[in-house]
């Protein structure tokens, strides 16, 4: 492989990435479903791979055999399921998002995942209370530190409602807000504002 850009069968491959002092250290493989990103070790002969495509990370892992990675890349182009690719390719690991936007039904999958997964555990009492809705368990959930976002689909939060644990025990929900005209805004703030305490 040469550090020019290279077309093998529907993938490109091309090594943009120069250590200083030992040549090309990375290599990036493109396919119709993403990014296939090669990383040499710094210690020893590994290879290190990242399956992306355009927002998400999907899997990993690493290998001394470079047949391995020509086979993980070829494989990935030609469709294969995430299942097949951890077992046919023991080194690589699929991401718990991945496996979630995969699934039949990923809103009930990513709502399993939040409420199983002990990473969360410290925010199951908010993930659980929202999940207790009807309503908002009918929407797609992620967490991001501490505050829970309910949207349509996973990756678009324009419209996500936010609930956030305040400091002081409280907790604050809020929507980005976004109004085609001046009077839509003003309509709206009104709306807010005739909640605000005396």
């Amino acid at each position: 492989m040469t550090a020019e850009e290279d077309r093998v069968d529907g993938m490109s491959i091309d090594a943009p990435y120069r250590g200083d002092d030992v040549g090309y250290t990375a290599a990036k493989i493109d396919t119709c479903r993403g990014r296939i990103l090669v990383h040499l070790g710094a210690e020893e002969r590994c290879f290190l791979l990242n399956v992306h495509d355009e927002n998400l990370w999907i899997a990993g892992g690493g290998t001394a055999d470079l047949s391995s990675v020509l086979a993980v890349a070829v494989a990935w182009r030609d469709g294969i399921s995430l299942e097949s690719l951890e077992s046919r390719f023991p080194f690589m690991r699929v991401s718990d998002l991945a496996r979630v936007l995969a699934s039949p039904d990923p809103i009930s999958a990513q709502w399993n995942y939040l409420r199983e997964a002990p990473v969360f555990h410290g925010d199951w009492y908010l993930v659980n209370a929202a999940f207790e809705n009807p309503v908002l368990r009918s929407f797609f959930p992620d967490l991001s530190h501490g505050a829970l976002f309910l949207s349509r689909s996973w990756g678009d939060r324009r419209d996500a409602v936010k609930i956030t644990p305040r400091s002081d025990g409280g907790y604050s929900v809020s929507r980005p807000s976004r109004f085609e005209s001046l009077d839509e805004a003003i309509i709206a703030a009104a709306t807010l504002v005739v909640q605000i305490p005396e």
